[in-house]
């Protein structure tokens, strides 16, 4: 009987280990699974932490290139004032020159009145003084005609004071 219950307590402390052993096979199965999914959670945050880098870094590039961009907006800003201010004084010259320009015409047909009016009077003058140079050359040869045939002497001098008086 000893033997018997010797058998039995093996039996039973047999079935205890091979129930530990089912335990342990359990659970060893159970940390390879936690073990694989650990390492892909290593590997998942790997590359996430990668492609985070990336992104950070393409933030940064794009950061630096909007403070070009306003650094380019501002200057382009600039030029536009200082573009806008200059043709505004254009524009202002323009208006002067415009005006000037308007006066010098007005000037110019007012000199070229005067000098058509001008002209009119030298011609009339000239005119004038030719009909009168005619008149007083005719006067004159009719005078001295008479000179000759009336006393010589005493008709040149009233002929020379007639002539004096009618120039």
């Amino acid at each position: 009987m000893t033997l018997k219950k010797d058998l039995e307590r093996k039996q039973e402390l047999l079935e205890g280990l091979l129930f530990d052993f089912r335990l342990l096979q359990e659970l060893a199965s159970n940390s390879k699974e936690i073990k694989d999914q650990t390492e892909q959670l290593i590997i998942s945050l790997s590359q996430a932490r990668y492609e985070l880098e990336i992104k950070s870094s393409q933030l940064d590039n794009i950061l630096i290139q909007n403070r070009k961009l306003e650094a380019s907006l501002a200057d382009t800003e600039k030029v536009l004032t200082r573009s806008n201010y200059d043709l505004e004084l254009a524009k202002e010259s323009i208006e002067k020159f415009a005006d000037q320009n308007e006066e010098l015409r007005n000037l110019s047909k007012e000199l070229y009145a005067n000098k058509t009016e001008t002209e009119v009077q030298i011609f009339t003058a000239v005119k004038d003084k030719s009909s009168l140079e005619a008149s007083s050359l005719s006067g004159a040869c009719s005078l001295l005609s008479e000179c000759c045939v009336s006393s010589p002497l005493s008709h040149a001098s009233s002929t020379s004071s007639r002539i004096c008086r009618h120039t």
